[in-house]
């Protein structure tokens, strides 16, 4: 939505966007309605997770009309430009963030004009990949428009599980900030190292717009770090209040949470916060080193019971079988998830996924990183880090999983405080998929 509002303000080109979750179209049905909208030029974008579904989306554009430049964009293509343009049917991959970028190809392509001097693209030519570079990243994002929420079926998806899964119906899903000045091993870098943030009053005119005509009244921030600038967050929160409009607000996400504090904490939840997610990863100081989170442990725990006593839902995101994490270190991660106030929590096997600072540890370590991104973070089945026996380190996740989720106290909490309640019967079953390695 965001290229699609660019494209639209700056060259005023007619843009579509086709959601297939939404349309639920299968190739022949994809394939009709390229055929009737006809489009000079194609833009795929996808998350890694999805990026099976490029080929034959590819192939059914260029089925309809083989001259048809296909562009592909979006985290998965960013994070493994090389193998994404050989995928047949693309014709160029966008790195990074993808409106100037995009906008400057597509005028190109239109003009039939040399393309090789825009920062920031990866094509074949004569059977040999052409990279330009990473393009510059958007300094100022308030001076994007707002995205082009007119281009999209808004009720539809409320039919979607969230995020947070903390409601059910109409919703939106927001982004307003770009880049971590963090470095964990484990990510990926798609928007940089730099932090960038679209202004409290910018972000707070998108809510109202979509407040105001699409009545939506509940809210997701996605950002990598969304209160990385406190002054940002809580002039945000004042703007919510003081404007009298009653919201939700989730963050999945998007917090580092040793940087908050007890007033942003109590700000966010008359702003209207139902939910945040803390990502501590590991319960280990010399892990948390390791994987360069350096997350200060007492700090978010302390932020983990502040919010619980604002009845806003924590939740945790934990991992276990880091490059030579030891038993001890993995039961330390157990003991601080089971030792804090948080209603709801995740405990993952360490992926090490190709093209990260851990990948690269892995194949040092004689390992093969992974590649398959079909493979679940539950999976019974991993890429061993650790001397730990691979059955020692299921069981680990087990038995945590269990005292965690069948202590008396948590399971009242969880039940008592949890946003929707109509999702409650769901995520017990998701848990129990879980528990047993099923995604």
């Amino acid at each position: 939505m965001s290229i699609a509002a660019y494209l639209r303000e700056k060259y005023q080109y007619e843009v579509r966007i086709e959601d297939i979750r939404v349309s639920r179209n299968d190739r022949i049905g994809l394939e009709s309605s390229i055929r009737l909208y006809a489009p000079d030029i194609v833009g795929i974008s996808a998350l890694t997770f999805e990026s099976d579904a490029i080929p034959w989306i590819a192939e059914s554009v260029k089925r309809v009309n083989a001259n048809t430049p296909v562009l592909l964009g979006g985290p998965h293509a960013t994070a493994y430009p090389d193998k994404a343009v050989l995928i047949p049917g693309i014709d160029y991959v966008v790195l990074g963030e993808g409106e100037v970028i995009a906008g400057q190809l597509i005028e190109r392509l239109l003009g039939l004009r040399d393309v090789s001097d825009i920062k920031g693209i990866v094509y074949q030519r004569d059977h040999r990949t052409v990279a330009t570079g990473r393009g510059d990243f958007i300094q100022d994002l308030n001076q994007l428009p707002m995205p082009a929420y007119d281009l999209i079926p808004i009720e539809p998806y409320g039919k979607f599980d969230r995020m947070s899964r903390t409601g059910s119906g109409k919703f939106m899903s927001l982004f307003s900030s770009r880049g971590c000045p963090y470095r964990c091993i484990y990510c990926h870098n798609i928007f940089g190292k730099e932090f960038r943030f679209r202004s409290a009053e910018n972000l707070f005119n998108e809510i109202k717009h979509l407040y105001d005509t699409y009545g939506i009244c509940d809210f997701e921030i996605l950002d990598d770090i969304f209160n990385l600038d406190r002054d940002r967050l809580i002039e945000f929160c004042d703007r919510i209040v003081g404007s009298g409009i009653k919201v939700t607000l989730a963050f999945p996400n998007g917090v580092r949470g040793d940087l908050l504090d007890e007033q942003q904490l109590s700000k966010l939840r008359k702003a209207g916060t139902i939910f945040i997610a803390f990502a501590v990863e590991t319960g280990s100081p010399r892990m948390q080193k390791l994987i360069k989170k350096n997350i200060q442990l007492d700090k978010i725990k302390k932020n983990i019971e502040i919010a619980h006593s604002l009845r806003i839902h924590p939740h945790g995101f934990f991992m276990i079988g880091f490059p030579g994490e030891t038993l001890e270190e993995m039961k330390m991660t157990v003991e601080f998830m089971l030792s804090s106030k948080l209603h709801s929590s995740a405990l993952f096997v360490v992926m090490p996924f190709e093209g990260t600072e851990l990948g690269a540890i892995t194949k040092e370590m004689g390992k093969v990183p992974v590649s398959d991104f079909s493979m679940s973070y539950h999976t019974e089945n991993f890429v061993n880090l650790t001397t730990v026996p691979s059955e020692e380190v299921n069981r680990i996740r087990r038995q945590a999983l269990l005292r965690f989720y069948l202590n008396p106290f948590r399971v009242f909490m969880f039940v008592r405080n949890f946003p929707n309640k109509q999702e409650l019967f769901k995520l017990v079953m998701v848990f129990f998929r879980r528990l047993h390695w099923r995604s």
